[in-house]
């Protein structure tokens, strides 16, 4: 097996979720909980904060980190998933990337987001290196 991602079936999988319909993991509930630990680690204002959201599919966790009033940018692999994600949401940045290959500075970002993606990769040195998780 690769050491990485299996980045073609990845691509495959989740283009599927991006061509006409979401790919939304939890229900609100399950959001809740989440951003509520999120925001336990966060200092306020949100407002001040840039995050990044590696592996953010259809948008469905950024857009709501987005309505925290924190600044933040999906990246995903699925170019799909990307342009659905901005047929919801324009009014967030989000782009298609690789998170073992990214092409964004350490000193962007505040908050670095993985929401339900490190399963994905049977090696998580280069995900984990890359992301700035440490």
């Amino acid at each position: 097996m690769p050491s990485g991602q299996v980045k073609e079936y990845e691509i495959e999988h989740f283009n599927n979720y991006g061509e006409n319909k979401d790919f939304d993991a939890f229900d609100e509930r399950g959001y809740g909980r989440i951003i509520n630990e999120l925001l336990k680690n966060l200092s306020e204002p949100y407002t001040n904060l840039k995050a990044i959201d590696l592996g953010c599919a259809t948008g469905c966790f950024t857009i709501r980190i987005a309505d925290l009033g924190i600044k933040i940018k999906g990246i995903d692999i699925s170019e799909n998933c990307i342009k659905y994600a901005l047929k919801k949401n324009s009014n967030i940045q989000f782009e298609v990337g690789d998170i073992e290959n990214l092409n964004v500075s350490d000193e962007e970002f505040d908050v670095v987001v993985l929401f339900g993606v490190m399963h994905h990769f049977p090696e998580l040195t280069d995900a984990i290196n890359e992301s700035g998780v440490y």
